[in-house]
């Protein structure tokens, strides 16, 4: 097994994200509270925004559902130590830990998030072709498949700032791309809400 550095696994600092954060429900849109249950002034939605309050400000988001297949890296003599992305073949690779990960594909099915084994394989299939050792661990009915939907707008181009609803900001319809915009985006919303000026230009980026 070829060693050097690894990728922190996502699924790991999204589920420490969830325990940080309650979310209680009142009348109107909400109350929101922090990691230690204090009540906070502001509110964020984040990529899965809530259908009913996307209808009541009427984004202009669609769901783009996009897969997974994972699978532990043993069996594979000498795996990808970084993320790798081939845009020919329409696929990524990641390292998680022990194990790998292979993504692709973006489907306009509405809100399924049924992932499908068929499209599934023929990523993985993809990848494959260009890493012959992936074939080594992977396993179809071992490899756990999955599907989600990403937030879209028709420009490509992610939503921030404020809304007509007092105090609720935006910072959603990032596509693919949520955690590489991730820290420029927050920055952005950051300085809204604090009434500073952004260091970049938001033209096309305001709702």
């Amino acid at each position: 097994m070829a060693s050097g550095p690894r990728s922190p696994d996502p699924d790991r600092l999204l589920q420490r994200a969830d325990e940080d954060l309650a979310i209680t429900d009142v009348p109107g849109i909400g109350s929101f509270y922090d990691g230690l249950h204090n009540p906070v002034d502001r509110v964020f939605p984040d990529r899965d925004l809530d259908q009913d309050l996307r209808k009541e400000i009427d984004l202009p988001i669609y769901p783009v559902k996009g897969v997974s297949i994972t699978m532990p890296s043993r069996g594979w003599e000498s795996p990808v130590q970084m993320p790798v992305i081939d845009e020919g073949r329409l696929f990524a690779l990641a390292p998680l830990g022990d194990r790998v990960r292979v993504v692709g594909s973006a489907e306009v099915a509405g809100y399924d998030t049924t992932p499908s084994p068929v499209r599934c394989r023929a990523i993985v299939d993809n990848a494959i072709s260009v890493f012959p050792g992936l074939r080594d661990c992977y396993d179809a009915d071992r490899a756990e498949l999955w599907a989600g939907l990403r937030p879209v707008t028709p420009s490509g181009t992610p939503l921030l700032g404020a809304t007509p609803i007092a105090n609720l900001f935006l910072n959603t319809g990032h596509c693919h791309q949520g955690w590489t915009l991730s820290c420029g985006s927050g920055r952005v919303v950051a300085d809204l809400v604090d009434g500073r000026e952004p260091e970049i230009d938001l033209g096309g980026l305001l709702w």
